[in-house]
């Protein structure tokens, strides 16, 4: 059996909190808190047990959106034999969040096992958070946009939300990145990235929900639960406040936090072999 003890699942759920929109990787963060803690089996359901805290953060900053998004789902069917620009904006801000989903989704199922095993190679993690500083330092130079997500830029949004399922490429950091280099404004880049990461989360909590209830956490339930509480106000704050850091175009400011966190992964990973 797994054993999490309190002070550990209150450093898990707030370095989520804070790390899980803010672009450097929250699951990088993990992952390497992890092997601090000597938390190995049953890694991956923790990590989506603290995105579960972080996703109703989204859903409640969000809400008016996501409700958006709900309606729009159902009005798809109705609208496919009309043009686009003729569907209902409901029912396009939906599609295109399911375009931007499909990538992520298909990785997920058919990488899960990999993906798992990728949260215990620090090496592997410090050269994915470089990877991160290296996209979010190229927002430097890229000229504030004007356009909206288009299906062909939601796909692409979505490709790069798929690359960011491994531990230390960053989520928020691919997806915001990659519409502001296709010319999507701030503040649409920002609010699509964060309402596709919730089908992606919830869909990936759901996977890990067996494991959470099984044997590794048996009787664990009391830090489980501080895990996602704690996950949940501190990203709750943290969302809120990278809303307005992307607004003001500076996303590059984050790369040199990553440019460290890699360091440190790689020197952890080099002390331990």
């Amino acid at each position: 059996m797994e054993t999490v003890i309190w002070w550990q699942a209150l450093v898990l759920g707030v370095v989520q909190g804070l790390t899980e929109f803010l672009p450097v990787s929250s699951s990088g963060h993990l992952a390497v808190l992890e092997a601090l803690f000597g938390i190995h089996s049953g890694a991956l359901a923790l990590v989506m047990l603290v995105h579960a805290g972080t996703l109703l953060a989204v859903a409640i900053v969000f809400r008016v959106q996501v409700w958006e998004l709900v309606k729009g789902t159902f009005m798809i069917p109705g609208a496919l034999a009309r043009k686009w620009a003729e569907w209902p904006v409901p029912a396009r801000h939906a599609m295109l969040a399911i375009l931007a989903t499909i990538p992520g989704a298909v990785a997920g199922v058919l990488l899960k096992k990999s993906i798992e095993s990728s949260f215990s190679d620090l090496s592997q993690i410090g050269w994915q958070f470089v990877v991160t500083g290296l996209l979010l330092l190229a927002t430097r130079w890229v000229a504030p946009g004007e356009k909206d997500i288009t299906p062909v830029s939601a796909l692409l949004i979505g490709v790069a939300q798929a690359v960011a399922i491994v531990p230390a490429i960053s989520r928020s950091g691919a997806t915001i990145a990659t519409a502001l280099y296709l010319g999507v404004e701030r503040r649409r880049a920002g609010e699509f990235s964060f309402l596709i990461s919730v089908p992606i989360i919830l869909g990936a909590v759901l996977l890990e929900v067996p494991e959470l209830t099984g044997s590794h956490f048996q009787g664990q339930g009391g830090p489980l639960l501080l895990a996602f509480a704690s996950a949940f106000v501190v990203g709750w704050v943290s969302l809120l406040w990278l809303i307005r850091v992307i607004r003001h175009g500076h996303f590059h400011r984050f790369a040199p936090y990553c440019f460290l966190a890699g360091i440190v992964a790689i020197y952890l990973a080099r002390r331990g072999g």
